[in-house]
């Protein structure tokens, strides 16, 4: 269909394409983040970037001005009321959403954006990978790239990360980030696009680096906190408890597993052989993880031998904050205290 005059007006005064990043007191990572956004394939006209400084008190703000990206500032407020105030300021008719801490491969603004284009796809999502070399990094890496796997066979997907995915801008002025979310604002997002009908595609050639843990507490905290807030997710969308596009259906088996060996493990003080059963299904557990050990092998013989217990005691820190979680349902029905 051509064009109207003002269309045609209007196209040349606003950008296609709005990237928006919520920053709070990460002046050098965020430095690192607009260089790459100013260095992307497709014409710089043709897309703005948009930092929400969200509170901070250190100079991110500053930053954003100095790399030319429009800086909006509020008071502290959260992630995903950053995200909403980017949206509402955006000019352009795609939203594109990284992280301060990601920095995106030169022809990320193009692959991701290019499906959205296109009549029903309404959201996309692409990859978060990693470089680093420390081996919990490399296993995170490991983890992640198994989902993406199952990701990439999937005509359309329920699960984002909001460190690298887009949207049409109307379809998000009609459904927001959820602001009384302060983990898993991304996920709860997805699962309600996807409950209405939206359909989003994985794109995994829209790539962005970005940091993983290195060391064993960060990794398990980060676990912890996550099922801990998942809880209130699932609450809300109980039919993702036990499948979603993202999570291979072995994962949540290793949960079920090794949840049957902390219950059985009190029996050994009244039977000895409830240590044995308690034991068997440490070893089931670990077996479902085979696909990622394999992989861990196949990276180097020591990664191979590390990464079941990499896999438990993630998943034991899971557990944990399930427990946690559950216990603290209750106080808040949005999980902010």
């Amino acid at each position: 269909m051509a064009r109207t005059v003002q269309q045609v007006a209007d196209s040349r005064l606003f950008p296609k394409i709005s990237i928006v990043v919520p920053v709070r007191d990460e002046q050098g990572a965020l430095q690192r983040c607009l260089a790459a956004l100013n260095n992307q394939s497709v014409d710089r006209k043709e897309y703005e970037v948009i930092v929400v400084d969200d509170g901070s008190v250190d100079e991110s703000g500053k930053v954003a001005a100095l790399w030319g990206a429009r800086v909006i500032r509020q008071n502290k407020r959260g992630a995903a009321a950053a995200r909403n105030r980017g949206v509402r300021e955006a000019q352009g008719e795609i939203v594109l959403f990284t992280d301060a801490d990601c920095l995106a491969e030169k022809d990320w603004v193009e692959r991701l954006s290019s499906p959205l284009w296109q009549d029903g796809v309404h959201g996309t999502v692409g990859q978060c990978m990693s470089d680093q070399k420390h081996w919990i990094a490399r296993l995170i890496q490991l983890e992640l790239n198994e989902r993406y796997s199952r990701m990439e066979h999937q005509d359309r997907i329920d699960f984002l990360n909001s460190g690298n995915c887009g949207f049409r801008r109307a379809l998000l002025c009609d459904n927001p980030f959820d602001e009384g979310f302060c983990w898993l604002e991304d996920v709860e997002l997805s699962f309600r696009l996807a409950q209405n009908g939206n359909r989003m595609v994985f794109v995994p050639a829209a790539r962005v680096y970005h940091p993983h843990a290195q060391s064993l507490w960060a990794y398990m905290r980060r676990k912890f906190h996550y099922a801990s807030y998942a809880l209130l997710l699932y609450r809300r969308y109980p039919e993702k408890t036990f499948s979603d596009s993202r999570t291979p259906p072995n994962r949540r088996l290793q949960i079920l597993l090794l949840v049957s060996a902390l219950m059985t493990l009190p029996g050994t003080l009244f039977h000895p052989g409830m240590g044995l059963v308690s034991l068997g299904f440490v070893g089931g557990s670990i077996a479902f993880s085979s696909h990622l050990v394999v992989r861990a092998f196949h990276k180097s013989i020591m990664l191979g031998i590390v990464s079941p217990f990499f896999v438990l005691l993630g998943n034991l820190a899971f557990i944990a904050g399930t427990f946690c979680g559950t216990v603290g349902l209750g106080r808040s029905r949005s999980g902010v205290e």
